[in-house]
């Protein structure tokens, strides 16, 4: 939980009040390794901060598993549209590892913002920063070339590369398998050379 705090404090500073109100509200949920946070179909009624563990959205393209985002320590899980719109969800979450998290419910959210108006300024922003990066994975998957989405995924995020499988890795860059291992073998000789 206190991870969590420090995230909000981080974006804006928290009331007592507000900080006491989230501190008897969150609740602690544990995942192993598999388990569904949320299944395709359902409504996402919570929104999580990983305190520990991995987590993948994924959803069902032709009948195969297609990643669209990995959430890891110090990330809000959640599927957003289902969650925002209350509607079921495209999307399915699954821990990758097991999973330490901290949440509330929709109901409890827009509680705190009736209660608390200034907790919508960390919405806000928590809100803006995971639209600009999915704005950005966006153009980076159509409008690139696989070394270069492979080069920007190390870059960006190297502990994901290290944690997800190669099949979960190339659904998430939108390329196969055989691509994306032709392109780690090329970009690993590459690195040495330059060594």
């Amino acid at each position: 939980m206190e991870q969590l705090l420090g995230f909000l404090h981080s974006l804006k500073p928290l009331s007592p009040e507000l900080d006491a109100h989230l501190r008897s509200i969150l609740v602690c949920k544990k995942y192993r390794r598999g388990d569904l946070l949320l299944r395709a179909g359902d409504v996402a009624k919570r929104i999580f901060f990983i305190e520990k563990g991995l987590v993948r959205s994924f959803y069902l393209h032709r009948a195969k598993e297609a990643s669209n985002w990995f959430m890891k320590e110090g990330d809000v899980c959640i599927s957003i549209v289902s969650f925002l719109e209350q509607e079921p969800s495209e999307d399915s979450l699954v821990a990758l590892e097991d999973c330490e998290t901290w949440g509330i419910s929709h109901e409890q959210l827009n509680a705190i913002y009736n209660r608390f108006p200034e907790f919508k300024d960390h919405g806000l922003q928590i809100t803006n920063k995971y639209y600009v990066w999915s704005e950005k994975r966006y153009r980076s998957i159509l409008r690139t070339t696989p070394e270069f989405k492979y080069d920007h995924l190390l870059k960006t995020a190297p502990d994901i590369a290290r944690r997800v499988t190669v099949k979960d890795l190339a659904s998430y860059l939108n390329i196969s398998e055989r691509t994306f291992n032709r392109v780690r073998r090329e970009y690993a000789t590459n690195q040495s050379k330059k060594k």
